[in-house]
């Protein structure tokens, strides 16, 4: 509940004075819901799947926080709503653009490895397959031998997986509660382990991502896109779920910065760390968190150049639809006479 008055304080519609919650004289406005959400997709069709999701809660707000409505019916318990949770996994521009990240990344370490490798992939929290669609594409093109466990804690959404995915010969299906040890088949057996917006709904998170490291072979890492930044409306949303505050580990919030989540990966045993990061507030505010078993290289070539010897020139490296995905692009204030590796 702090978290919405912390909304309407920041939107000056309360205030507090000795310890006491007061109104302000600030109007709100009298516009049915409905109307809103036309209006809003209106001015933003591309987030029309966020819209969508916003008003199934959005609506009956006052009737959840007071237990008059279960919100666990109303985001789950029909498949309309199902279906606009199917969508906004889908198609919604923040969660797109990061699952393009993370098929990207997959592809490049895919592509860099001899073609007879045996690859073992794991999702964990896999639910409607937002990022196993897409991935599961490039896989099946992929001359590597690929193998990919999908799980989720739902058997529900792993049997629906089984029939959706069931081109897949490649592809096996089971549940896995990270708030549990997994099962022993799974120990020690993939190279990859990825989880897209789950592991922050566990309960403690050293224990979660030190339960996904079980699953490596040595030298295997561990993806997750997590989002790193509070964003209000999914209070009205996701807060109202009882998993979003579930944790006991000392949290006082279920999402954490990426910093904080680097943390997390060296307490959990990862030898190095590391995460996505940019210039825009996007960048910010959903990113790759890596924690891998083998610890960075020594030897790595180096181009002997800090961020602080470099200018910054930020291009357009991707269109998705009428997104933009940019890319940042250091160019030395003093020209090296030595070749330079390219990702120095």
């Amino acid at each position: 509940m702090h978290c919405l008055w912390d909304i309407l304080e920041r939107q000056g519609v309360i205030y507090y004075e000795n310890g006491t919650i007061l109104r302000t004289s600030k109007r709100i406005t009298e516009v049915r819901s409905a109307q809103l959400t036309r209006g809003y997709i209106g001015w933003h069709p591309k987030y029309a799947v966020d819209f969508a999701l916003m008003a199934l809660t959005g609506p009956v707000l006052a009737d959840c926080l007071t237990g008059a409505a279960d919100p666990l019916k109303i985001l789950f318990g029909n498949p309309k709503a199902q279906k606009v949770l199917d969508d906004f996994y889908h198609e919604s521009p923040m969660l797109a653009t990061m699952t393009d990240q993370v098929v990207n990344f997959i592809e490049q370490i895919i592509t860099q490895s001899p073609a007879d490798v045996n690859i073992r992939i794991i999702e964990i929290g896999a639910g409607f397959g937002g990022t196993t669609s897409t991935l599961a594409q490039i896989l099946q093109q992929s001359d590597c031998h690929v193998e990919y466990t999908f799980t989720d804690i739902a058997p529900t959404l792993v049997d629906k997986a089984k029939k959706k995915f069931s081109e897949y010969s490649w592809m096996d299906f089971g549940t896995v509660n990270l708030d549990q040890d997994p099962p022993p088949k799974y120990h020690g057996r993939y190279d990859i382990v990825i989880a897209t917006n789950v592991v922050h709904a566990t309960k403690d998170l050293v224990a979660s991502t030190s339960r996904m490291k079980s699953l490596l072979k040595d030298g295997g890492f561990v993806c997750l896109s997590e989002i790193t930044k509070v964003i209000d409306w999914h209070n009205i949303v996701f807060g109202l779920l009882p998993g979003w505050w579930s944790f006991t580990d000392g949290r006082s919030y279920a999402l954490q910065s990426a910093e904080e989540w680097m943390t997390v990966f060296k307490k959990a045993g990862f030898e190095s760390t590391g995460y996505s990061t940019g210039p825009s507030k996007e960048a910010k505010t959903q990113q790759l968190l890596i924690g891998s078993t083998r610890a960075q290289s020594k030897e790595r070539p180096s181009s002997g150049l800090s961020r602080g010897d470099s200018t910054i020139s930020t291009v357009v490296y991707k269109s998705v639809d009428d997104t933009e995905i940019r890319a940042d692009i250091y160019f030395p204030k003093v020209q090296s006479t030595k070749p330079m590796p390219i990702g120095a």
